[in-house]
């Protein structure tokens, strides 16, 4: 595995050239309110470049996030990865996993939060920044601030001659680096002068603007029986649309439990119906979806995502619950992540006209430590080392990364239901923007993140 990280290394187009900044049109970032001129940056070199909208990961304090990605391989090797991915058996997806991690670096991040303190902030979401990255602050637009968090790049091998056993003259291993390095740095400086001169203009939160919107589409259900929305939701007073894949796997693991909530809300005039989206080409996945919603004992309709669907569109993880009435209408915010025991009670809420609160009770669970202890696992039940987590009451928010052993501690005098929320995910897991609350009293609170594509 080293021997492919380091060739990769090698062979990438490390001394494609540095061309001067030009004007382009700029890239829109609706969510951090903000458009630069990316695409001339992006074209310093031949490697793969991206600037990604992370989306807002807390409301209060606000925080809103970008980063800059940079891959040791140009784009259409890392397209073709991607395109083939799902063809490969599991071991080497798993080698191309780790291959990923060796050749990817992130040079920098935006930030956008209202907090009094952004660097307070920053230190919150990053913990101990390391040696060598730097706090700049490039913006403001009341009541918000722009910082750009630049990092140090990739990290620079520890031994060069050791490449030697793999065959591997460590000099060319040696230069490899330092053109990677070069390349790093280039595209970092001419990222952050692009911030400086970034429009800056009022953010949308698009969660916050879907209630009252109608979900509408037409499409096909598995069969290939056209359906509409509006005969999907008519005879529910109050709809789950539950959008989901069987490559996700939150997404699986709650199917069994959808269906028996959808036989307890048909006895209230409600329902589920689940949306299902594929990544590979629907029309060859129909009769694996079909015999995996069999073996689940799924009993509500499934219909196909449509296309170019504003809402949809918005959706960013997998999966992603909406809750309508018989006429479409959104009731609440859309809940992100598998939140089994939160379904059932929003339904409910809705029916006796509570207030929402979509915040997730992520089973908390008593604890005699003293403290509110967060512990943070992948999916297969591991610990997730450096998760962000934010502990918030209405006045104010305390920030902790989790530890080696994925636990974030916080010692605080007043014992009451607190919200949670993971604020960055580490690097190699997908972002979770579900809220978790404590007890009332201390407490532990478990959550699973799942790891990025």
């Amino acid at each position: 595995m080293k021997k492919l990280i380091a060739a990769l290394l090698v062979l990438s187009l490390l001394l494609s050239g540095l061309c001067a900044l030009a004007e382009s049109a700029p890239t829109v970032f609706e969510e951090a309110g903000i458009a630069v001129d990316f695409e001339d940056v992006r074209a310093i070199s031949g490697n793969y470049l991206d600037l990604v909208q992370a989306g807002i990961l807390s409301r209060d304090p606000f925080i809103s996030c970008l980063y800059l990605e940079y891959y040791a391989m140009d784009k259409e090797s890392w397209n073709e990865l991607v395109d083939n991915f799902d063809t490969y058996d599991e071991e080497k997806q798993a080698d191309i996993r780790q291959v990923v991690a060796g050749i990817r670096t992130i040079l920098a991040y935006v930030v956008v939060t209202d907090a009094q303190d952004p660097n307070e902030t920053i230190q919150g979401l990053f913990g101990e920044l390391p040696e060598g990255a730097e706090i700049i602050h490039f913006g403001e637009l009341e009541p918000y601030k722009y910082c750009a968090v630049t990092m140090p790049g990739f990290e620079e091998p520890e031994d060069y001659e050791s490449f030697a056993q793999y065959d591997m003259d460590p000099e060319e291993v040696r230069e490899a680096y330092a053109g990677l390095q070069a390349d790093a740095d280039a595209i970092r400086a001419a990222f952050v002068e692009r911030l400086r001169t970034a429009e800056l203009f009022a953010l949308v939160d698009p969660e916050a603007s879907l209630p009252g919107q109608i979900l509408s589409f037409e499409t096909t259900d598995l069969d290939g029986n056209a359906v509409s929305s509006a005969d999907l939701f008519k005879d529910n007073k109050i709809t789950m649309v539950n959008l989901w894949g069987t490559w996700c796997t939150n997404c699986v693991g709650e199917m069994t439990e959808l269906a028996e909530i959808h036989t307890r809300l048909q006895e209230k005039g409600c329902g589920v119906v689940g949306v299902e989206w594929e990544r590979k080409p629907i029309d060859t996945m129909l009769d694996e979806v079909r015999a995996f919603l069999e073996e689940k004992g799924v009993n509500y309709p499934n219909v196909i995502m449509p296309q170019d669907n504003a809402i949809f569109n918005q959706v960013s993880g997998f999966p992603t619950t909406f809750f309508v009435d018989s006429e479409g209408r959104i009731l609440t915010i859309p809940i992100s992540g598998a939140l089994v025991d939160q379904y059932e009670r929003t339904v409910d809420q809705l029916l006796s006209g509570e207030q929402v609160d979509t915040a997730a009770d992520a089973g908390a669970v008593k604890n005699d430590s003293g403290e509110y202890r967060v512990i943070v696992y992948d999916l297969n039940g591991n610990p997730v080392e450096g998760a962000v987590i934010q502990l918030c009451d209405d006045v104010t928010c305390a920030f902790q990364p989790t530890d080696v052993s994925g636990v974030a501690v916080f010692s605080v005098a007043e014992e009451k239901a607190y919200d949670v929320h993971v604020l960055m995910a580490p690097e190699g897991y997908a972002p979770d923007e579900g809220v978790y609350k404590t007890l009332e009293t201390y407490s532990d609170v478990n959550i699973f993140l799942e790891k990025a594509a």
